[in-house]
């Protein structure tokens, strides 16, 4: 039994960065939940909508959970003894059904009259570990899509019951497979804790390999690299990432979005709203975990800055990041409003902007005091900032839908804006006085 918990405990805080990324996402598609269970939708908008954020949200928890069993998988153990392997596979397992038991209270009210889709989330939770666990990378696209390619038997008048029925039954099967397998590979060179801060920063902020955004960014780097030498005291490559400086991950999620909408329905307005303001909420939170890591690179220049406690230098690390955060929400926005028109998908322009504008003031006016944290190791402080700034967007969003048909919209805006401004100065002044030296510390 407490081998079992061990590797529960391993699993679930092997990456301290992606498990308060995965929190996050938790308490965002949470909260969103229950707003569209709250207003007037449509009852079948209100079943999609609930089924493909908690989908998602299980793709997030299998990818999260399999990169802590494919380090306890390096182990000899795996190969040679049953028992060691069958206690990882069962924490995993365990871990997988727990959380998705944990958001079926939310989930449960919009789909109570299909109690089989209650299991979908597990199945795809399941499925997407192998995203990590796959042996390669033929395995790591083809076995998560299983799920999308049963989905596909409606085409073929299968009913919706029998379809999820065989989902059920693969994932069955996978599991059986994932226990009678005996993959094993050599232990690899352990890395250093820099590394590991960036492996968990890349895949929080990517939800890709470290590998991969390494060679991506390089290669940006490479054909980026004249143009950054003319750039003087401008030090936004310094503590921004080439791929998050030219926002194109921001197009990428909304290419994903809209073809995510376009694969389960054509009428996705409501969908397209929820993951919209996740990918804008939640974007800042990556952001500033990257930044907050590169920040040390700014130690060899720091001597060109004037003012107390470097403060000229930590006002062009923060006019850098304001400038990125604008430039990201401005690219993910036009994006998503170009492709909609696009593919005629339904949408409400001024709603959308609305929202955008609302989120982009608070995440600017709140992100310096997040800057201040370490990111690595985890704090009661860390987590009621990121609780803090959760409830902030909730709560500005909340008031916001009650004014969208009213002509106080735009008081609301302004009043809204003139708060976030005395919260910018606020968490400005904190990042100002924070020691440059503690600045340059990740653990």
């Amino acid at each position: 039994m407490k081998q079992f918990s061990r590797s529960i405990w391993m699993m679930l805080t092997h990456s301290v960065v992606s498990f308060l990324f995965v929190i996050a996402i938790i308490v965002f598609f949470t909260a969103f939940q229950i707003i569209i269970s709250g207003d007037q939708t449509p009852t079948y908008k209100v079943i999609l909508g609930a089924l493909l954020i908690n989908l998602t949200l299980s793709v997030f928890l299998g990818v999260y959970f399999a990169g802590g069993l494919q380090k306890l998988k390096q182990n000899y153990l795996w190969s040679i003894n049953k028992k060691y392997k069958y206690t990882l596979l069962n924490a995993f397992l365990c871990l997988a059904l727990i959380f998705n038991l944990l958001l079926l209270p939310v989930l449960y009210p919009n789909l109570k009259h299909m109690p089989l889709v209650l299991t979908l989330p597990f199945c795809v939770t399941v499925f997407s570990a192998y995203l990590v666990l796959g042996n390669n990378l033929l395995h790591r696209l083809l076995i998560p899509a299983i799920p999308l390619i049963l989905i596909q038997l409606y085409r073929f008048n299968f009913s919706y019951n029998s379809i999820i029925l065989s989902i059920i039954i693969a994932t069955l099967i996978l599991i059986v497979i994932m226990f009678l397998g005996n993959s094993y590979k050599r232990p690899q060179k352990q890395k250093s804790d820099t590394q590991k801060s960036i492996d968990s920063m890349n895949f929080a902020t990517t939800g890709l390999s470290s590998k991969f955004v390494t060679n991506f960014n390089h290669i940006l780097g490479k054909h980026l690299s004249k143009k950054l030498l003319k750039k003087g005291k401008n030090i936004d490559y310094a503590v921004i990432m080439p791929h998050s400086k030219l926002a194109l991950f921001s197009l990428f999620y909304a290419l994903l979005i809209i073809f995510a909408v376009l694969f389960v329905t054509h009428d996705g307005e409501k969908l397209i709203e929820a993951f919209s303001v996740l990918f804008l909420s939640t974007s800042l939170i990556s952001l500033v975990m990257e930044s907050r890591l590169l920040i040390r690179q700014t130690r060899t220049v720091a001597h060109l800055f004037k003012g107390t406690k470097h403060k000229q230098l930590k006002n062009n690390m923060l006019l850098a990041l304001d400038k990125n955060i604008v430039f990201n929400a401005i690219v993910f926005i036009l994006a998503i409003l170009s492709l909609s028109y696009l593919f005629s998908i339904s949408i409400s322009t001024m709603q959308l902007s609305v929202i955008t504008v609302l989120i982009l003031s608070f995440a600017l006016a709140f992100y310096p005091v997040l800057l201040c944290f370490q990111w690595v190791n985890i704090s009661i402080q860390l987590i009621l900032a990121i609780c803090t700034y959760a409830a902030g967007i909730f709560l500005l969003l909340k008031n916001a839908r009650s004014y969208f048909e009213s002509e106080n919209l735009m008081w609301y805006i302004i009043a809204s804006l003139l708060v976030c401004i005395l919260i910018r100065i606020i968490t400005q002044t904190i990042f100002w006085h924070k020691p440059y030296e503690q600045l340059l510390k990740n653990k």
